[in-house]
């Protein structure tokens, strides 16, 4: 954690365990961000010990992603962050929450920032998060999902050890990776290409019979759609796709243009 309202809210850090965590992020295409919690927007104080210890081991990195961890985020904030890691462009909320100590967000920007939701949360899918997650790939087409690593890791007092808790991982992954493995991963500051396609993107349809026209304006390559049909789709031009179940394809535009044809 990089930034907070009180000064004693920075953790004590295990060196060898973090950089390991960071190092193993960066590796396998993950993504390191900077934190913090926020109770008030008056006086924000910089971790500095560890943003410089960061940054002599990891020199050549760029953070580009923070992530509100508890309390309030706001552009006073942002500004203050901002001023110390010039290169913070998106941020990480959450899409429900008690407003008083959250950071509730929609997918989107404003004149400062980009903004991320968190979907769900926590270690067992059963305590309601399936629910949120099945109900957010229905409407929105994302999926976001946060594990705490200190819970999971077994740093804080009384929590189960890791060799505990893998088993919630390996459940999530059969629960909901595999199940949904035509979803593309991707790392907080990339979706920011995304969010911007998502904005930007103006789209008209017609129907004709058979054949379904989908003429596309500002739109970005392997823009993602959810298309539902009754029918079988005989062949698709302007766009790759892939039938995900009985009723519902993905496509991916290629070209502004796309043609539908489906089995008569």
């Amino acid at each position: 954690m990089v930034a907070a309202s009180l000064k004693d809210s920075f953790p004590e850090l295990t060196n060898n365990l973090f950089y390991t965590i960071s190092k193993s992020s960066m590796q396998y295409d993950g993504e390191v961000v900077y934190a913090g919690n926020f109770y008030n927007d008056e006086k924000i104080y910089i971790n500095n010990k560890f943003s410089e210890s960061f940054n002599e081991v990891f020199n050549k990195y760029i953070i580009n992603g923070f992530a509100v961890q508890f309390g309030i985020f706001n552009e006073k904030i942002y500004s203050q962050i901002k001023e110390r890691f010039n290169c913070i462009n998106i941020i990480r909320g959450n899409l429900t929450g008690n407003e008083k100590d959250t950071y509730i967000c929609t997918l989107g920007k404003n004149d400062e920032y980009y903004n991320f939701p968190t979907i769900s949360y926590g270690d067992e899918l059963d305590n309601g998060s399936l629910w949120d997650i099945s109900s957010m790939i229905s409407s929105q087409g994302f999926l976001s999902h946060l594990f705490d690593i200190n819970v999971l890791m077994g740093l804080e007092e009384g929590n189960k050890t890791w060799n505990e808790r893998i088993k919630y991982i390996d459940d999530f992954e059969d629960r909901v990776l595999k199940p949904l493995k035509w979803l593309e991963s991707c790392t907080l500051s990339e979706n920011i290409r995304y969010i911007d396609g998502y904005i930007n993107l103006k789209y008209r349809w017609k129907v004709d019979d058979d054949v379904i026209t989908l003429v596309c304006d500002d739109f970005i390559e392997n823009q993602a759609f959810y298309f539902r049909t009754d029918k079988l789709i005989e062949k698709i031009e302007g766009a790759e796709y892939l039938k995900i179940n009985d009723y519902y394809y993905l496509m991916k535009i290629k070209d502004s243009v796309v043609k539908i044809n489906l089995k008569k």
